[in-house]
């Protein structure tokens, strides 16, 4: 509770605000975002190097607030079980985004894991809290899309 306290109080160096808006590069982005080919996302793995190169590891962290699921049946009638995961993200202490995540897990398939769908859940929720820390903000703007394609 304490992070939430100092919401709004993160002090970043003129240099580390500048590293932290730089463009990521080509290659951390990836076609599927949601679900949708036409949509583009960032790959998580390029979000936590921005995060550990910039800030330094252990000065930032995930924290899941909760986890929750709900069963759903496919279109083929298939179980499905969808994975959520409320993750806030704290900068040296201070609360800086909250998001909910989600991904589905189907106990029929074999390559994925209910553990996979937590892990997913908790990644989907983080790309969205690095979104509203203003990290990777190029992936949701337009023109950037449209010419990655």
């Amino acid at each position: 509770m304490s992070a939430y306290a100092k919401a709004g109080e993160l002090q970043l160096t003129t240099e580390e605000n500048e590293a932290l808006s730089e463009d990521f590069p080509d290659e951390a982005f990836r076609a599927g975002a949601g679900g949708d080919d036409r949509l583009i996302y960032i790959e998580h793995a390029f979000l936590r190097d921005r995060l550990n190169d910039v800030l330094g590891r252990g000065a930032w962290a995930l924290v899941t607030r909760s986890k929750w699921t709900e069963e759903f049946t496919t279109s083929k009638g298939g179980k499905g079980v969808r994975v959520y995961a409320e993750v806030m993200l704290v900068v040296r202490g201070c609360f800086v985004a909250e998001a909910v995540g989600e991904m589905d897990y189907y106990p029929n398939n074999a390559k994925t894991t209910y553990a996979d769908a937590i892990e997913g859940s908790k990644t989907a929720a983080f790309r969205r809290c690095a979104k509203d820390f203003s990290l990777g903000l190029q992936a949701w703007k337009k023109g950037f899309c449209e010419g990655w394609w």
